[in-house]
């Protein structure tokens, strides 16, 4: 067992004999610089706490756990929050119902309470014991006989778990570890994202909104629907087009069907003058009617998925033949993309290549599947880089590793209360994620979804089903009959909370620039901003969207919530009333609940277009008696010319009761309002 320090806050330690081909392996080396400014830390356990040993059947790590500390993690597990008493096998899979640690993105991180996190490096299918179970020991327990249970919560209660984590490794000989330590959970989370590289800066449209068509849309059906954004003034800065696009789908062709869409270039041209961005469906499987098929077979696994070549994207001949062809499409304007089904299928009908399968590069089918969703965003996210853009795409699935990938997280589940669960999870780890608006029962709940998704990573409507937006008709059966509601009142209510979302993109911006220099989740736990209060530490129904927001969907029909305020006060958003901290508060309101932290500063913005050229209209809101400063950030929008200083911070700040204003090219403001 081998210990190095490797920054202030992280430490390496090696036990056993480790496999090679690691996410460290394919994705470390590109820690942020900022990693090495932070303060020194103290090594988080104790000399011989955590051991190590190989056994029959793989290899098992053991770690302490106090009595009083609770675990956060896992990337984006959607059925559980508190992961404390849990037991999950990591495994990339789609659609995952139960809480076995299946899931699009697992990722084998997790953060204590106790401000430490423990990073396994492997891309194995790994097992983790979070107390669920305790070991035997020779010692005779002085423990009482308890009374016979009746009831299951009492039968499984916390009080029976063990006292330490146990991490399991099936085939393997060892492991490598890091382990992250800071003053508080945020800081270890925050370390973890630099250790990855860095968190995101989507170009700006990307915070925007993202109208997905409907799957058989044609050339016509989608210009027609971007003539009725326009007039309808509908503020979409994305548009997305789904498998119809290409000639073969599952597996694809990557080409333009020129019977559904004979004038690609002329479309694009209609996109762009519209003022949006194209968003592409497909997969990496690759059909034999692309050009590249039989370039690429030699770099490819030994099982099809869908008649498609897998390509192994571990390797760099497979990155650049299949880059290749996403740099084409790139060059015609495309903006983004959606990557689908690049996780298991063990749930969703085996369609997925086994873990048996062989690759090229020496990974076997288990270890590909893991790594497979980050394998291809790198080699997509690359293609924009050498173009010096940036993009702001979609993918089901993930591992560690991931801040850096500009990709949001989805899923065909649909449980809105798991959805909000995934944004805060998500934060955990270095992932982002949208709770995607598709179907709905009835108009309120549209809405509440709607309110949901703008305050999350992506505001999208994902209308893939239906040939009509869902604000016109949201039944499936009415709206591909052309039944359409009578009057326009859902569109409306649509409208404003899509113009609500535009209005926080100056907010969000300067969150996500926190997130790629400073490794600040834009969108968190509650737990992570106050991890002192225990009111916090099971609220899986908030979270905070940047330093000053807190977010509190209604999952529901109906007008109300509880909503816990934590520390400090707080300003409802919508009517300016103040309310002190440390409470919990009914909120009955048809708006999403929105809560201001006392002393912000709050840009928002009336801009109904979000392009490369966009110039802010804003209101500045100050809450509060003694506001702290906040910032505006100011770059072109859409390179990565950012990140050789070709960026500025403008700091708003309040001086003798006055707000001073700088300088701006790209932001006007045109108002101020005070709320005491």
């Amino acid at each position: 067992m081998e210990k190095q320090q490797c920054f202030p806050t992280i430490w390496k330690m090696k036990l056993g004999k480790a496999e090679q081909l690691t996410p460290h392996h394919f994705f470390g080396g590109l820690e942020n610089e900022q990693l090495k400014n932070m303060d020194e830390q103290t090594f988080p356990f104790a000399e011989g706490a955590i051991s190590a040993k190989s056994t029959s059947r793989g290899f098992l790590i053991t770690l302490p756990l106090g009595q009083d500390e609770k675990l956060y993690g896992l990337g984006l597990q959607l059925q559980s929050f508190i992961q404390n008493g849990k037991r999950k096998r990591l495994r990339t899979n789609a659609d995952a119902t139960n809480d076995t640690g299946d899931a699009h993105a697992p990722v084998p991180f997790y953060v204590s309470t106790k401000a430490y996190g423990i990073l396994v490096d492997t891309s194995r299918c790994v097992e983790f014991d979070y107390g669920a179970t305790k070991r035997v020991y020779s010692e005779k327990s002085d423990r009482n006989e308890k009374e016979i249970a009746i009831r299951t919560e009492t039968l499984y209660s916390e009080e029976r778990r063990g006292s330490q984590v146990s991490i399991f490794i099936e085939g393997v000989e060892g492991a490598e570890l890091y382990i992250f330590a800071g003053e508080s959970m945020k800081q270890v989370v925050e370390s973890y994202n630099l250790f990855s590289g860095g968190g995101v800066l989507p170009p700006i449209w990307g915070l925007g909104n993202l109208y997905r068509s409907y799957g058989p849309a044609d050339q016509g059906q989608v210009e027609s629907l971007l003539e009725d954004f326009q007039k309808e003034q509908m503020p979409f800065s994305m548009l997305g087009l789904e498998p119809g696009w290409q000639s073969r789908a599952y597996s694809c062709s990557f080409k333009w069907d020129s019977n559904r869409f004979p004038n690609p270039e002329l479309l694009m041209q209609n996109v762009k003058r519209a003022g949006l961005e194209l968003n592409l469906w497909e997969q990496a499987y690759v059909h034999k009617t692309a050009d590249f098929y039989e370039e690429l077979l030699p770099y490819s696994g030994d099982y099809e998925v869908w008649e498609g070549l897998v390509p192994d994207f571990a390797l760099p001949e497979a990155r650049e033949i299949y880059g290749r062809r996403q740099g084409e499409l790139i060059d015609t304007g495309i903006g983004a993309v959606k990557l689908d089904e690049c996780d298991g299928s063990d749930f969703t009908g085996g369609w997925f290549f086994p873990d048996f399968s062989q690759f090229p590069s020496g990974m076997d089918g288990e270890q590909a599947k893991n790594l497979f969703g980050a394998m291809v965003q790198r080699t997509i996210q690359q293609q924009f880089e050498r173009r010096n853009l940036r993009t702001y795409s979609q993918v089901r699935a993930g591992w560690s590793y991931g801040a850096p990938m500009s990709f949001v997280l989805y899923s065909d589940l649909y449980d809105h209360g798991q959805f909000v669960r995934g944004i805060l999870n998500a934060g955990f780890s270095g992932l982002l994620w949208s709770p995607e608006v598709r179907q709905c029962g009835s108009g309120e709940e549209f809405i509440r979804r709607m309110q949901t998704v703008v305050m999350s990573p992506l505001s999208i409507i994902n209308a893939w089903m239906v040939p009509n937006p869902p604000w016109k008709q949201y039944d499936i059966d009415q709206n591909a009959q052309g039944i359409l509601l009578e009057t326009s009142e859902l569109q409306d209510r649509c409208r404003e909370l899509l113009q609500l979302r535009n209005a926080f993109i100056p907010y969000l911006y300067e969150a996500y620039a926190r997130y790629e220099k400073f490794g600040t989740p834009p969108f968190r736990a509650l737990v992570l901003d106050f991890p002192e209060d225990e009111q916090v530490h099971a609220i899986d129904d908030s979270y905070m969207m940047g330093d000053n927001l807190l977010v509190a969907p209604i999952l529901n029909e109906g007008t109300g919530r509880s909503v816990y305020l934590p520390e400090g006060d707080w300003y409802d958003f919508w009517s300016g009333t103040r309310y002190e901290g440390k409470q919990h508060i009914v909120a009955e309101t048809i708006e999403i609940p929105l809560f201001v932290r006392a002393g912000t500063i709050l840009p928002l913005a009336s801009n109904q277009s979000i392009t490369k050229n966009t110039i802010f209209d804003l209101e500045i809101r100050i809450y509060g008696r003694q506001p702290r400063k906040t910032y505006l950030i100011e770059d072109d929008w859409i390179s990565l010319n950012y990140k050789n200083g070709e960026q500025n911070d403008y700091e708003l700040a309040v001086v003798e009761g006055e707000l001073v204003i700088p300088k701006m090219e790209r932001y006007r403001i045109h108002s101020q309002s005070w709320f005491d």
